[in-house]
């Protein structure tokens, strides 16, 4: 009975962080390495899974504003309504 507990515990925990180690974006093989550590470590190696950094992402950078080009002739004309 405790060897069932015992692999519920290691399936459990190393299933959660292998899902952890892939969505940081790492390969299966990877994640495979990392669903042992998981499983006998639990809480301890899903906490380690999740200070891994993550991989493949682009960076973000704030969308700038595109200003549609203005001729000289819009430009006279805005100045002239002021």
């Amino acid at each position: 009975m405790e060897f069932f507990v015992f692999l519920i515990w290691v399936l459990i925990w190393g299933y959660a962080t292998y899902a952890v180690v892939l969505n940081r974006g790492y390969d299966k093989s990877v994640a495979n390495k990392w669903a042992f550590i998981g499983g006998f470590l639990g809480l301890l190696g899903l906490i380690l899974a999740f200070t891994k950094p993550k991989i493949n992402q682009p960076p973000v950078y704030p969308q700038q504003q595109v200003m549609p080009p203005s001729s000289v002739a819009d430009e006279l004309k805005k100045y002239k309504e002021l």
